[in-house]
């Protein structure tokens, strides 16, 4: 998801309005994951305090170097058996994929039946490397994406508002401390249609 450290002082004092929303959404959905989940493209969020008790997470990276990371897994050639996890998490991960279209199938692949994975996609916010940034999907292409699951729910978050602070925000450093408002911001909880700031989906096999 990232390769600056989310808890390190500034990340939190002065995180974007698009990471703040992320997160505040993301912590319920995880609650829906059980059983043996597979964290894909790990880094350093979310941690295993977040996921229920009764959960087996295996976190999974191209860079091993993370802490918490405990095999290394390319979404384009996941290193597991067919129906291995009843649940899957890939949070900011797609934009970075070059074939986004056989993640999704390996996906599907590795998911048990009535398998679910949750997934965040940005969509109105800045390229951003981690290591390459490829593209953007709308509402339509995230159902065509994904098309072979038999339930995609897809969950806009965000609104100009929070876009315009980032777009912002994020144009030169020394614009970085009025991030600081993201916070009062995350309060807003509307959301756009046709300019989130980004995506969840929840997938069902």
């Amino acid at each position: 998801m990232s390769t600056l450290n989310p808890k390190s002082f500034i990340r939190r004092l002065l995180p974007t309005a698009h990471r703040l929303l992320l997160i505040k959404k993301v912590i319920p959905l995880i609650s829906k994951l059980k059983g043996k989940i597979l964290v894909i493209g790990a880094g350093y969020w979310p941690t295993i305090d977040q996921f229920s008790k009764d959960t087996s997470v295996t976190f999974s990276d191209i860079n091993t170097s993370y802490p918490q990371v405990s095999i290394y897994a390319d979404a384009h050639d996941l290193p597991f058996k067919d129906k291995t996890f009843s649940g899957l998490l890939a949070l900011e991960v797609f934009e970075h994929l070059c074939n986004p279209n056989i993640a999704s199938e390996e996906i599907y692949r590795v998911l048990t039946n009535d398998g679910i994975a949750i997934i965040s996609i940005p969509f109105m916010f800045r390229i951003h490397g981690n290591p390459h940034d490829f593209q953007r999907f709308t509402e339509d292409g995230i159902q065509f994406l994904f098309k072979k699951f038999r339930n995609v729910k897809v969950i806009e978050y965000g609104a100009r508002i929070h876009v315009i602070s980032d777009l912002i925000t994020t144009a030169v450093s020394y614009l970085v401390f009025l991030r600081i408002i993201n916070h009062f911001l995350s309060l807003i909880s509307i959301s756009s249609k046709d300019s989130p700031s980004g995506y969840f989906v929840i997938l069902t096999k």
